[in-house]
């Protein structure tokens, strides 16, 4: 299950016990230098172009492109599935919840960094997802979305 806020997180793990641990891949898309910024203050210190390579980094150089954010997010999703069976709770951010949905349903990435063009999954703070993964037939199945 993919779940945008710990609060959430929280909520659907009452009463139960689990273990808790971090995993970098799981971080928040990396914005280089406007990373942190007031999204007004970002927006006039550094407008957006019209077109952003997927394979560009996304101000000046600084940051995660959408290629590298792709291939974290696979990278994220095989630790997972070398992992013993279960259930997993991750508790993460939109953009990367939103590269390794596309990932595991074989959607391609936007090909415009700049415009979030492509699929784009609506995730709120109390928003998730919850999915199956069957190893011998490679079959994702979103059992439930909620945005």
């Amino acid at each position: 299950m993919f779940v945008i806020s710990i609060e959430t997180s929280y909520k659907l793990l009452l009463k139960k016990t689990y273990s808790s641990s971090k995993d970098p891949d799981w971080k928040e898309k990396n914005s280089g230098i406007i990373a942190g910024m007031p999204k007004e203050e970002a927006r006039v210190k550094y407008p957006m172009p019209l077109f952003i390579s997927p394979y560009e980094r996304i101000v000046e150089g600084t940051g995660e492109s959408l290629v590298e954010l792709h291939c974290r997010a696979w990278q994220a999703v095989s630790k997972i599935l070398h992992m013993p069976p279960g259930t997993y709770l991750i508790v993460s951010h939109t953009e990367i919840l939103n590269a390794v949905l596309r990932n595991m349903m074989s959607i391609p990435m936007p090909r415009n960094a700049a415009r979030k063009g492509g699929v784009f999954f609506r995730f709120q703070d109390t928003s998730y997802a919850r999915l199956t993964y069957h190893m011998e037939t490679d079959k994702w199945i979103l059992r439930e979305f909620i945005p």
